[in-house]
């Protein structure tokens, strides 16, 4: 069992309560009309018990007002299954969940998005998705553009974007309509620490104003520097509960130790892979642009390299530096403008 002191403190106002909080789902059950058809003409008991498994069971915190509240733990720890629950896309299967205040929850920043609608579109398709009046949400339309940072891109169809330029545009949407429990499932992995520095900022400033927000991680740096607490999930159930420097450390201990290989083992002759003085590919001055505000807008301008046989070649850069402008143009998903490559 984990020890929380913190919950000890009687004079916090409580958003959320969990109390031996479980859910299940069947296995190996199948919806389909027709194998439930066939189930029933066979009657075999076999396929008519069904096996359930639990991923989260006995789960007991609370949640405070003016905090945001970390969440961390490691691949199927039932992290989204918690966030679900909070939120009400899923009930609990035992014991119960209450929350004072509407939740709005992001999964994945840019989901709901129409990549053929253009970012303005879509901020009103997302946010009233979240059940935000229009005229709200043209109240804070120009604020959403300029903490996004998109320009004139805002008006370009987002089949356009970049998966940091729809990151960007999604926390925006959610963070300026003020929602009273705010929770983001890795929602902030975009890459630009930039944009998670003011992410942050802003959901501090969220908490003043709403009531909290709970923040799915796997970065402990970040949920150190981030949280007032954190949640240590760990295959269903809480393994702590705390301040988050404390709790970082019970869960980097609990993390298993990788064994050192010998270093005779790792002494390998460099012939895995041979780079050819063959070009694979030749691209010479690539340039790709869109139409902004009747005026030409230059994703890529005047690209050129060579990639040869055997080598495995890295692209880095910012948001919207156009990562993966490029790697659309090499896999044929843009039409390119004066562009040579084979």
């Amino acid at each position: 069992m984990y020890k929380d002191n913190i919950l000890t403190d009687q004079n916090r106002e409580v958003v959320i309560r969990a109390e031996n909080l479980g859910v299940c789902f069947p296995v190996g059950k199948r919806d389909d009309y027709k194998s439930k058809m066939i189930n029933i003409f066979k009657r075999k008991e076999s396929e008519t018990k069904e096996k359930f498994v639990w991923p989260m069971k006995h789960i007991d915190f609370q949640g405070y007002k003016g905090e945001v509240l970390g969440v961390i733990g490691s691949n199927g720890s039932g992290k989204t299954t918690l966030c679900k629950l909070i939120s009400g896309i899923l009930q609990p299967d035992e014991g119960s969940i209450a929350v004072d205040g509407s939740v709005t929850a992001l999964f994945s920043l840019g989901m709901g998005f129409k990549k053929e609608l253009t970012g303005r579109e879509n901020v009103y398709l997302n946010g009233m998705m979240l059940g935000i009046d229009k005229e709200k949400i043209a109240e804070y339309i120009d604020e959403i553009q300029q903490f996004a940072d998109l320009g004139d891109f805002l008006d370009q169809p987002m089949k356009y974007y970049s998966s940091g330029m729809k990151a960007r545009l999604g926390f925006s949407v959610a963070s300026h309509m003020e929602p009273e429990v705010l929770i983001l499932d890795e929602a902030l992995n975009t890459g630009d620490r930039e944009f998670s520095q003011k992410a942050a900022q802003k959901m501090r400033e969220l908490v003043q104003k709403a009531k909290m927000v709970i923040l799915v991680t796997h970065s402990l740096k970040y949920a150190k520097r981030n949280c007032d607490r954190l949640i240590w999930l760990d295959k269903g159930v809480i393994r702590a509960v705390g301040d988050p420097t404390e709790v970082v450390e019970q869960y980097k201990k609990s993390i298993p130790a990788r064994k050192r290989k010998k270093r005779e083992k790792l002494e390998l002759e460099k012939t895995a892979t041979a780079i050819v003085d063959q070009a694979i590919i030749k691209a010479e001055k690539i340039a790709v642009s869109f139409q902004l505000n009747k005026k030409p807008f230059w994703a890529l301008k005047d690209i050129s390299f060579e990639i040869k046989e055997g080598e495995v070649v890295g692209i880095i850069g910012h948001n919207g530096a156009g990562k993966s402008t490029l790697t659309k143009v090499l896999t044929g998903s843009f039409v390119q403008r004066k562009v040579l490559y084979s």
